[in-house]
């Protein structure tokens, strides 16, 4: 596996420490990590792939916050890779496997789910029935192990660690994950696999036969240590251009950014002065001021409160586990071809309508053609006025995302009748065609840009 991480820590050689790759808070909401309230902004308990946590237990002791320690020579990093087989209420564990920074197994046990196996899904999981067959180790006796091996201080590597937890129903606040660590060029919602991130950045095949744990686990353990080798750069997708702060600098030109904190550490260079905004109205305030500089040629300001709004719209509307509990498989067959083909996709139809009239969002919208207004006041003649829209709706891209999964994994494992075949009254699959066209169509629109370009007579 090369050097291990844990020689260059000793030695003093990494001048990034792991903690600055691990998720913030918001990430975490945005991705469906299990989180509470403790030592983490609550997380809403429905909504776009975010999980009901009730049930779950936490890596956090009592009066500990989950943050990681500030000396450098504290953190531990423990990769996390585990595989599910679907029963009636989904995906459950099945094997959970735990390696360390130099690719040593820690921990790697297969678990007997509480209800019965419907479908082994043994093409992604690795997992057949042979390999079950005297297994007794229950969820409980595994997260008790977990816990005694993880504190809320070690750092979880793993690659979509969300779906990880969720099936091991636990919570951690110190996450590591490769498929954000490694951002994919058309930006969220779309990530690269582990298999492709392998093959780019380690020149190695992975899951050439089904999938194996501890290779996975070893995998992202690997893939964040190339991180801490080569630096936040490393692996971040890069097109042909140049800054145009450091343009500007070679011109002698200055150039102002207004933003929050993580977006100015990336792109404030050269000459340009980075302000830093807590809110969207801070952004628009101090923004008026720049414009009206006689020393500034370039003025940058981002507006992210509504794409907060719509987040948070989507995550109340779009309820995973409330549509397949009023969607069951029986109620579904009941409709019938007479229903449309698919009732699914009708409630997400409805789903999305309320969305594009929801108050929270219009009034956001309100709001930020104000401020753009505002901005467009206080601009000397001849001045440009650039308006980019950026992404689209990507939570509810992703709520559709985790539905289908869902609903693929349901179909897998229809119930058998008493002769060994299928039950007349499974249909073939919750998630149809027209299901399909609708997140499609919804990828697409998120995928689009708006551009407006004036000039301020």
């Amino acid at each position: 596996m090369g050097k291990p991480y844990s020689d260059d820590f000793a030695s003093g050689k990494l001048s990034v420490p792991a903690r600055q790759y691990a998720l913030t808070a918001q990430q975490m909401r945005n991705n469906g990590y299990p989180m509470a309230d403790s030592g983490m902004e609550a997380a809403a308990s429905s909504g776009a792939g975010v999980p009901n946590v009730e049930g779950f237990r936490s890596t956090a002791r009592e009066g500990e916050g989950g943050d990681a320690k500030s000396a450098l020579c504290c953190e531990r990093l423990v990769a996390m890779d585990c595989e599910m087989c679907h029963t009636k209420l989904g995906p459950e564990l099945t094997r959970v496997t735990l390696v360390g920074d130099t690719g040593e197994v820690i921990f790697d046990r297969l678990v007997k789910p509480e209800n019965e196996i419907l479908n082994y899904v043994t093409e992604f999981s690795g997992i057949t029935p042979e390999m079950l067959e005297n297994v007794t180790t229950t969820l409980k006796e595994v997260q008790d192990e977990i816990l005694a091996l993880v504190d809320a201080d070690t750092f979880l590597v793993g690659h979509s660690l969300e779906n990880d937890l969720v099936a091991l129903k636990l919570m951690h606040a110190n996450c590591i994950d490769t498929a954000l660590l490694y951002p994919h060029n058309k930006g969220p919602p779309f990530k690269f696999s582990l298999k492709s991130l392998a093959e780019r950045y380690l020149s190695k095949q992975i899951q050439v036969s089904g999938h194996n744990p501890i290779e996975d686990a070893r995998t992202a353990m690997e893939l964040l240590r190339l991180k801490l080798h080569f630096g936040p750069g490393f692996g971040e997708f890069e097109n042909d251009g140049v800054s145009i702060c450091k343009i500007l600098s070679g011109h002698k030109r200055c150039a102002t950014l207004l933003d929050r904190p993580e977006t100015l550490r990336k792109h404030a260079v050269g000459s340009a002065s980075a302000v830093l905004c807590r809110t969207d109205e801070e952004v628009c305030k101090r923004s008026l001021n720049e414009c009206k500089s006689s020393s500034v040629n370039f003025v940058w300001c981002n507006f992210t409160e509504l794409y907060s709004r719509i987040d948070e719209a989507t995550k109340a509307s779009v309820d995973v586990d409330a549509i397949l509990d009023s969607i069951s498989p029986q109620n579904t067959a009941t409709a019938g071809e007479g229903a449309g083909g698919s009732s699914i996709a009708e409630v997400l139809a409805n789903k999305q309508k309320d969305l594009e009239s929801c108050s929270e969002v219009v009034e956001e919208l309100r709001a930020l053609d104000d401020r753009i207004g505002r901005i467009h006041d206080s601009l000397p003649r001849n001045a440009a006025l650039v308006v980019v829209s950026g992404q689209g709706n990507t939570p509810y891209v992703r709520a559709l995302q985790h539905l289908r999964w869902r609903c693929r994994g349901v179909s897998r494992g229809g119930q058998k009748d008493a002769e060994g075949g299928q039950d007349e009254g499974q249909p073939t699959s919750l998630w149809d065609a027209k299901c399909e066209e609708h997140m499609l169509f919804s990828i697409k629109q998120a995928a689009q840009t708006i551009c407006v370009v004036g000039v301020k007579r």
